[in-house]
């Protein structure tokens, strides 16, 4: 059987151009193997140990795998239910069939981390975060540090309600500390309307940047249980105004963070 090949035929006739315009021609079509369908472990990070799973609808078809690109030849080892993992490694899977064609592989990195360490509890501190808003057109978040702030106070919660009738055309940045319960893999979900970022321990954890209708993103992050520094960045440009920011590990629901500054 030889490529597949598509034939094609364009033109006018006399009614649309003076002259008859008449074009056609023979193009292959390169068919190249795709991993759509393979599903693998999402969380990328890990403390001590991992287990790694693989997902797929294709019940005719062997999970085959290589770690750390340990097999030099080429050779892939059938996949079992799960893999367990005590240290940064790569994983590369690829299905085959009975009749040996193969699907293209799925790389992924998963990283042995250590958790970002609480800072001692400051004296006197209260709930909530602190803030300062501005005001101005923004189509991204600005650089405060360039800015006079219109406001400064204290918040209890992401709520921009605070801020009265001013529903378009500003920005907050919160700072304060956020209280983490047990030293663990977190992910954080953030969900604005417009553009917001969150940095934690001076590290930007999710980039939910520029104008656009309410969008949720998620960063995972390894914290040492205490508090640790967090900034919130924030913007509104028009239209609705969104800020939300929970937290989840697994087998557990969202939670919504607790701040203190």
């Amino acid at each position: 059987m030889g490529p597949l090949q598509i034939e094609w035929e364009m033109g006018y006739n006399q009614s649309v151009m003076e002259s008859a315009l008449h074009l056609s021609g023979v193009e292959p079509i390169e068919l190249l193997p795709s991993h759509i369908g393979i599903l693998m472990t999402d969380q990328d990070i890990f403390l001590n140990t991992m287990e790694i799973y693989v997902q797929h609808q294709y019940e005719e078809m062997t999970t085959l795998y290589t770690l750390n690109n340990t097999n030099s030849n080429g050779e892939y080892s059938p996949f079992s239910s799960y893999l367990e993992m005590d240290g940064t490694s790569v994983i590369a899977v690829k299905l085959s069939d009975k009749d040996g064609f193969e699907s293209a592989t799925l790389e992924k990195t998963y990283k042995k981390v250590r958790p970002a360490k609480a800072i001692k509890r400051p004296r006197n501190i209260k709930k909530g975060l602190a803030y300062s808003s501005y005001e101005g057109i923004f189509d991204s978040v600005p650089d405060f540090s360039s800015l006079i702030p219109l406001k400064k106070g204290s918040s209890q919660r992401l709520n921009l309600d605070e801020f009265g009738q001013r529903l378009d055309h500003f920005a907050i940045q919160y700072k304060g500390l956020i209280s983490i319960p047990k030293t663990r893999i977190y992910t954080f979900h953030l969900k604005s309307d417009d553009g917001s970022k969150l940095y934690i321990n001076n590290q930007l954890i999710i980039d939910n940047d520029v104008s656009h209708d309410s969008t949720t993103k998620t960063g995972m992050v390894a914290l040492e249980k205490g508090f640790h520094p967090v900034l919130i960045d924030y913007f509104e440009n028009f239209l609705e105004e969104i800020l939300e920011l929970d937290y989840s590990v697994p087998h557990i629901k969202k939670s919504p963070a607790i701040f203190w500054h």
